[in-house]
This record gives C-alpha cells, sequence and structure tokens, in this order.
C-alpha cells in the first residue's frame, strides 16, 4: 500500500466519520496523486471536498448532482402517477445516508420492476422524451441529457449463482417496503439492501474486481446510518453460502 493510498482512505473516513484529520499544508500541489487515485474510484470531488474544500469541481458535482436528483424525483413521480410498482435502490437511495449526498455520485440511477410492467415502461419513457439504448436482457437503460437510468426486471442473471441464491433473489419484491410517501415506490428493507449490495461486489469480483466506493457504501450503511438487524441480515448470507465473504466485507468497513 503506498503512502497516497493510505491518504486516500483516511480522507473517506473523515468524509464519512465527519472528523477533521489535521494534515500539512498542500504548498506544491503534492494531493494530486491520492485525487488521481479518488478519480479512477469515482470519489474525486468527496476527496477534495475534505482537501481543498469547495473547489470549482467540487461546485460543479455539487449543481450535477442536484439536477440530476431533481429530474429523478420527477421521473419517480411521473411512474407513481401512472401506477408503475417500482423499487428504488443501490447509489440513488445510499447517497441520502451521506454528510453530503451530492458528492455521491452515481453513473446510472436503478429501479426495480415487475416483469409485466416492462412494455409500459418503455412506453412511458418515450413519451417523456427518453432514449432507450442497448443493454441486458433483464435491464433497461435510457438516456436523455445528463440523465441515465437503468430498469431492471431481475437483479441478477439466473446462471450467475447457485440455485439458492438466484431463488432468493428473485423474490427480492417480498423485501420491500414503501418509498417515503408514495404508494406504487418501495426500497428494500435495509437488512435486504445491505445483503444485496454485497451480492453486488459478490457479482464484480467474480468479472473483474470492485472499486473503493463500493466498500464506501456498505461503510455507511452499517456504520449508524440506518437500523438493522444483524441476525436477519446474516440469515441471507447463510442461504447463499456468503457469510464468510461478508465478514470480510465489514471487516475491510471497520479498518
Amino acid at each position: 500500500v503506498t503512502e497516497h493510498e493510505i491518504i486516500f482512505l483516511s480522507v473517506l473516513s473523515d468524509f464519512i466519520n465527519n472528523k477533521k484529520t489535521e494534515r500539512l499544508p498542500d504548498k506544491n500541489n503534492e494531493y494530486e496523486d491520492v485525487l488521481k487515485i479518488a478519480e479512477i474510484h469515482s470519489l474525486r470531488a468527496m476527496c477534495e471536498y475534505v482537501l481543498y474544500g469547495t473547489t470549482k469541481n467540487v461546485q460543479h458535482q455539487l449543481m450535477s448532482s442536484v439536477q440530476r436528483i431533481f429530474a429523478a424525483e420527477k421521473l419517480i413521480s411521473y411512474m407513481e402517477k401512472n401506477k408503475i410498482k417500482l423499487c428504488v435502490m443501490k447509489g440513488f437511495l445510499i447517497r441520502e445516508y451521506y454528510p453530503v449526498p451530492e458528492l455521491r455520485t452515481f453513473g446510472d440511477i436503478d429501479f426495480l420492476i415487475k416483469p409485466e410492467d416492462k412494455e409500459n415502461v418503455i412506453a412511458l419513457m418515450a413519451s417523456a422524451g427518453y432514449e432507450r439504448t442497448p443493454g441486458e436482457e433483464h435491464v433497461m437503460s435510457f438516456r436523455k441529457g445528463i440523465e441515465y437510468y437503468e430498469f431492471h426486471t431481475s437483479l441478477i442473471e439466473e446462471t450467475a449463482f447457485n440455485k439458492k441464491t438466484t431463488e432468493l433473489v428473485f423474490s427480492a419484491w417480498d423485501y420491500t417496503v414503501s418509498y417515503k410517501e408514495y404508494k406504487y415506490i418501495y426500497a428494500f428493507t435495509n437488512e435486504f439492501h445491505i445483503f444485496y449490495e454485497i451480492l453486488h461486489i459478490a457479482k464484480h469480483f467474480r468479472c473483474e474486481g470492485a472499486g473503493v466506493r463500493m466498500f464506501l457504501d456498505i461503510a455507511v450503511l452499517t456504520g449508524g446510518a440506518v437500523d438493522f438487524n444483524w441476525e436477519k441480515l446474516f440469515e441471507f448470507f447463510t442461504v447463499c453460502e456468503m457469510c464468510i465473504f461478508a465478514k470480510n466485507i465489514f471487516y475491510i468497513c471497520k479498518k
């Protein structure tokens, strides 16, 4: 582990824990290597905020996030109005638990929908001016300007994990609760949400590896941001035979 990587992790720890570590003044732009690492993990604005305060890049990120969040909330209301059952998940939901939510960036905004609503969603997105882009069979992607959404009819491919895991994840709607004041919009229970985020990390490990931001999300969720039951959470990991993997994730987050 390099010195720059240690500083990078220390900066992230300061951000999510609302701490301020005394560091030497950056007279010769010495933290640029730290920010290069942060950029790889889509965490540059967050790290700049800790090291330098509200820079131009941080201001740009704040403005961009506000625009995207406003647009997403408008889209969610649009789906509610049209009685489309929708589950909000992943980064768009987790950002709410960060000290500065707008600095938790996201590439796309993910929703889970019922397979039978697929054609209705396609029609509604087209009528709202969104362009559909190519994607996997169980994922529909739509873009318009800076907006980018993915609608999932299932959370994993049927062959990605063992049968018990597939059955559990395909029953995701059984682990949802109402989202805010909406009637047709949902979010996962805290236990299932944490479980799915770690399963998503496992999926990335199978393919190419996982970035630091994924671990940071788990650290935020389990660090006091939400109430959850550890026993209920590990019931999911037990079914999927992922207890050791999950414990390693939690150990990394604690460190």
